[in-house]
């Protein structure tokens, strides 16, 4: 193996040391001789001023001055701290050597990737090209009159892996120019040839310190028309290695210490390929080296177009893989069962030619058939097929198909049988649709390298910064909302122990609610438009390393500290310049004039502010002295860490400083308003004892009485988390974040795309190629990229870019978002069709009844605050609330005792009976239980009561207060008491709970009076209500009603035990409480859920009756029904701590 030419040798350079140019001294010199002179100035205005003022006021004014002093001082002393110091000289030689030893470990680390080292890998075998592409001999060879100069340019690379790339490295270093042209057809093996050569160049044995550093570049993220080979170089390298600084791959490609290697000539667009020859040859020059990568065809299309070719450079060209190689290598398979390869080896050795003979000549297609039938199995005759397989194209085609399934197909055993825990995360079908989609992004981009950074610009609609916006903005706005609606003074007030008084501690509810509204809405409405700006302004931002280096500190300081205040200042220039305006057009009033001074000063502070936590961001992302060996984890892993630190550092120095910021600006405003407006004549302080005072007053001029809490949300959270949060969205990472879940929500993506990509480089379809990934060769790339039409991933398929009135999108999108503004604001509240509401409980309401007492309908109401009983003729409580609950209340029932209309409630243990006449209760509480109670029942009788808590019931006789029977057991968790009542002349409990089931229990025996109804579900069910004579009657049945967490209300026979019908469905939730009863001589359910609505059903035919009855703003816990006025009512309980009546005799 040789391409040697004779007295060959090359320079590496000098040692050169360069100094990073400082700023001029003279301006320096400058600048610090005006700064003293205006010390001096204003010292002796200061002097001037003060002596001839009141001396009384001058101690203030003092104790001012020698507060800024110490500002002043302490700002010097820090700055020279961080000043700027000169930097280390840069020895291009050494930093030839580290970047050297980060390249050449990242090729190291792919080659065990691609298993290059692999003892069976293809041989490569090359000669000089007989196609009419080079340049003139003379220039290639050097050779001078009267000297006779041997070239050849065969070779063959095969053997052990190291001996192999130094080999090669030093018949390369023996071409007197450097240069060298590599051709190939698709898959011949040119990469594979590119890497072994950067790694030969690399080796200790062949490269001398300080010696140039081969860089293998993918020549198709090269745009020739656009940019120079030398601009585009330092580029790549910036990015890869140097977290984007320029400076070194700009040194070491000016001191001639770069070998460029570029890799597929051929993926750049035909249109521009001449012109990247052209650009290449003007780069090199007379003495720079380089090596090209390209296909055979496409750039003998280059040369036969008029185009120069690669100017002293030497071309050999990749010969195809022979017969008898092949055969070779496919024999030192080992094949699963089945498959056989000998009528291919026999087709191979007999005709040469052949169409499946021509696929098989590049080693690309050699090792996919190895692939895809070591893992898949079958025949692998079935490519002899004259009329599947016509042709090269139609057998590379099926290869490249079935690569993808043998990728992601499980190991199995000799037997057939799949390996344990070999099976992909990755579904084939699944995998090869998102290998797919990157394809086509890919081509339409006309690249190979895919970066995640770029993502998000790229296939993100421009609408999404909006909607990622008022997204994000709209978490603000319920979290403002929140905060300062229950952390308003009141709450500060109770928290700190002060009793309310009506002047302090009080407050007005509604008022309070829509104050903490209008500062939610502000608040999210703000984040969304700065969202949207910073999410433009951050578009092509790299991927950053986070870095606490201390040299250079005041220079990385300055530049964040200069972006923050023009940042700052296009927003507040734009605000003063319109309250100017504003101002002008009524008259200047010197409070006005006040106010203004008072707004731009607190402007600048803010800018002060935003400027420092800008420094402090800035110079947590310092640029890299050492190269970084680069990867797409490698990347991701470090922009992460640099994006959440730096937001995070950033958000709280701007929260921190906020609140002195803003009282700093205050205070400087009317401590000087006195120099602007020449007015109070009192000096500084008018009105206060001293600086101490005027920052109290002014403190509280600007935040007034605002509680704690809500003056620290304000003015520290709130600005900082915004402020991160916009940092964020400047950043690559959260910008891909953000992409990565929208593409994947729409399928097109896996939600753990990185884990994917490098699985998929794992399973040899991708590859890596610095911080990106390439796939594994373009012929996969572009044979994925046709499989579909068209690629609904890019902006361009998107829907808003159909319209060509962009205008008219613009207002519909405004005009929605109003809109949506509206309906979380006031539309969203329910059209309430109740008939009235009751308004007294605090908290959730979860039980209702209703009965007649003294010859009115009443309502008897359990919730978080205990029982109330309501008068519903006039929607006044009938009596004061029962008192005596240490708990909620969670159901309610009625019955009569000795001729009083009694309530019977759950308490701790038990339950307890209350004279629904005095409000008191009776007799002792019916205690038998030893954890919460969840129901009590009264049966038709008046007289029977059924109790059940997290596991049994107990019944009782309410004239005696004895216990008649326990347990009632079966349910395996907390048992939801539905009703008591008759079946077939026995009185029966009905009960349901957690687990599923609905039981009848005989209360006499305590028996069940058959198997649990069941209805082949195993839900939750939530409620059952039965009743054996008015409310139970249909059709002559006594029927049960159950409502499930599902949604569904099922109907049952009891004396069957068999469901009436199908299960009523409507409810988009749990249905927590059901009640039957008459309707227009109907028998009716009433159902109540977790989506808020209240329905009506007639059971006759298991339809709605009307439409659901909308009003409460939450769930709905507890239904009743009963009459008023000769009327159908319900009576409802919910989430929002009303009690609802609905006339049902409308519906």
């Amino acid at each position: 193996m040789s391409f040697m030419l004779k007295n060959a040798s090359r320079a590496t350079g000098r040692l050169t040391i360069l100094r990073v140019p400082s700023r001029s001294r003279s301006r320096r010199r400058f600048v610090r001789n005006g700064l003293l002179l205006l010390l001096v100035a204003g010292f002796v205005a200061l002097a001037v001023w003060m002596a001839n003022s009141d001396p009384s006021a001058n101690d203030a004014r003092a104790s001012v001055i020698s507060m800024f002093v110490g500002l002043a001082a302490l700002t010097i002393t820090l700055a020279g701290t961080l000043r700027v110091e000169p930097s280390e000289p840069l020895k291009p030689n050494a930093l030839a050597d580290d970047l050297a030893a980060t390249v050449q470990a990242q090729w190291l680390e792919e080659t065990k990737a691609r298993k290059l080292r692999d003892p069976g890998v293809l041989p490569l075998s090359w000669a000089a090209t007989e196609r009419d592409v080079s340049d003139d001999f003379e220039l290639i060879t050097g050779q001078q009159v009267g000297r006779v100069v041997k070239l050849r340019l065969e070779g063959r690379l095969e053997g052990e892996f190291d001996t192999v790339t130094r080999r090669l490295a030093t018949d390369y270093r023996a071409i007197h120019s450097g240069r060298l042209l590599v051709l190939g057809e698709p898959g011949s093996g040119k990469t594979v040839l590119a890497v072994l050569l950067t790694l030969g160049l690399l080796d200790s044995e062949v490269r001398a310190d300080g010696g140039p550093v081969p860089v293998l570049l993918t020549a198709s993220s090269w745009d020739p028309v656009a940019d120079s080979m030398d601009a585009w170089i330092v580029h790549s390298l910036a990015t890869s290695y140097y977290n984007g600084r320029r400076e070194i791959p700009q040194l070491l490609y000016d001191r001639g210490l770069l070998l460029p290697i570029l890799d597929g000539l051929d993926e750049i667009p035909e249109s521009a390929r001449r012109s990247a020859v052209r650009s290449i040859n003007q780069a090199i020059g007379q003495d720079r080296a380089v090596v090209v990568t390209c296909r055979s065809a496409e750039y003998q299309d280059v040369i036969d177009g008029g185009g120069q070719p690669l100017r002293r450079a030497p071309v050999i060209e990749v010969a195809a893989v022979t017969s008898t190689e092949i055969i070779a290598y496919l024999e030192a398979v080992d094949w699963p069962d089945g498959t056989d390869w000998r009528p291919v080896y026999d087709h191979l050795r007999a005709e040469p030619d052949t169409p499946l003979a021509m696929a098989l000549s590049t080693p690309l297609m050699v090792s996919m058939a190895r692939r895809v039938y070591q893992r898949l199995g079958g025949s692998p005759a079935e490519l002899l097929d004259p009329v599947r397989f016509d042709s090269r194209h139609a057998v590379e085609d099926y290869l490249l198909d079935r690569v993808i399934d043998a990728a992601y197909a499980p190991d199995k055993l000799p037997s057939g049988q799949i390996v344990p825990g070999s099976v992909s995360k990755w579904p084939a079908a699944k995998a090869r649709g998102w290998l797919t989609f990157l394809a086509k992004y890919l081509h339409q981009h006309r690249e190979r390298d895919l970066a995640w950074w770029l993502l998000s610009r790229r296939l993100l609609s421009p609408w999404a910064a909006p909607l990622i916006g008022l997204a994000i903005g709209a978490i603000l706005m319920v979290a403002a909302f929140l905060w300062t609606f229950f952390l308003g003074p009141q709450d500060f007030v109770e928290v700190a122990g002060v009793p309310g008084t009506p002047e302090i501690g009080t407050r007005d509810v509604r008022t309070d609610f829509f104050d903490a509204l209008a500062v939610g809405t502000g608040t999210g409405a703000g984040f969304a438009i700065l969202a949207m700006m910073t999410w433009s302004a951050g578009a092509d931002r790299a991927p950053g390393r986070l870095s606490l280096r201390v040299r250079g500190s005041m220079d990385r300081l300055l530049r964040g500290f200069t972006t923050g205040l023009a940042v700052t200042a296009m927003l507040v220039l734009p605000v003063l310049g319109a309250v100017a305006i504003s101002t002008s057009s009524e008259g200047w009033a010197l409070t006005d004039l006040q106010d203004y001074w008072a707004l731009a000063l607190m402007g600048g502070a803010l800018a002060v502010t935003v400027g420092l936590a800008m420094a402090v961001h800035n110079w947590l992302d310092a640029p890299p002295r050492r190269s970084a060996q680069a990867s797409p984890l490698r990347f991701i892993r470090q922009d992460r860490r640099s994006s959440l630190v730096g937001a995070l550092a950033a958000g709280t120095v701007l929260g921190i400083g906020m609140l002195p910021a803003l009282i700093a600006g205050k205070v400087v405003a009317a401590m000087t308003q006195t120099a602007v407006t020449r007015w109070p004549r009192d000096g500084w302080f008018q009105g206060v004892g001293g600086l101490g005072d005027t920052i109290a007053v002014h403190s509280a001029m600007l935040f007034g009485d605002e509680s704690l809490p809500v003056l620290l949300g304000w003015v520290v959270l709130l600005p900082g988390t915004v402020f991160a949060l916009l940092i964020l969205l400047t950043r690559a990472w959260p910008r891909f974040l953000l992409a990565r879940h929208m593409l994947a929500g729409r399928g097109l993506l896996p939600w753990r795309l990185m884990a994917f990509l490098s699985d998929a480089r794992e399973q040899e379809l991708l590859r890596e190629s610095g911080g990106t990934y390439q796939f594994r060769h373009i012929r996969l790339q572009e044979w994925l990229a046709t499989q579909q039409p068209e690629s609904p991933s890019t902006p361009k398929g998107n829907v808003f870019h159909a319209v060509k009135h962009r205008g008219v999108v613009l207002t519909a999108i405004v005009a929605v978002l109003i809109a949506v503004v509206a309906r979380s604001t006031i539309g969203s509240l329910p059209d309430d069709r109740s008939q009235a509401t009751l308004m007294g409980h605090v908290g959730e309401v979860n039980a209702v009844a209703v009965g007649e007492l003294d010859g009115k309908t009443v309502a008897v109401t359990g919730g978080d605050d205990g029982t109330r009983v309501w008068d519903l003729t006039t929607g006044e409580p009938a009596r004061r609330p029962l008192i005596g609950h240490k708990d909620m209340v969670y159901r309610v029932a009625l019955g009569e005792l000795s001729g009083k209309i009694v309530a019977v409630t759950e308490i701790d243990d038990g339950a307890r009976v209350w004279d629904l006449a005095t409000g008191k209760p009776l007799g002792r509480p019916l205690i038998n239980h030893d954890g919460l109670v969840w129901a009590v029942a009264v049966g038709k009788d008046g007289r029977t009561v059924a109790v059940t808590d997290n596991g049994y019931g107990t019944v009782w006789d309410l004239a005696t207060g004895e216990l008649v029977r326990q347990p009632l057991t079966g349910h395996t968790s907390a048992v939801y008491l539905g009703a008591v009542g008759e079946l077939d002349g026995r009185t029966v409990a009905v009960t349901s709970g957690p687990d599923g089931v609905v039981w009848v229990r005989d209360l006499a025996t305590g028996e069940p009076v058959r198997q649990p109804l069941t209805g082949g579900r195993t839900d939750a069910v939530n409620g059952v209500a039965v009743n054996a004579v008015a409310m139970g009657e249909l059709s002559g049945r006594t029927v049960a009603v159950s409502g499930r967490s599902d949604g569904m209300v099922w109907v049952w026979d009891l004396a069957k035990g068999e469901p009436v019908g199908k299960p009523l469905e409507g409810h988009l939730g749990a249905v927590n409480a059901v009640a039957m009863g008459e309707l227009n001589g109907k028998t009716v359910a009433l159902t109540g859920g977790d989506d808020g609505t209240v329905r009506v059903w007639d059971l006759a035919t298991g339809e709605p009756v009307g439409k659901p009855l909308e009003g409460h703003l939450g769930a709905v816990n507890a239904v009743a029904m009963g009459k008023l006025n000769g009327k159908a009512i319900a009576v409802t309980g919910g989430d929002d701590g009303t009690v609802r009546v609905w006339d049902l005799s409308a519906l």
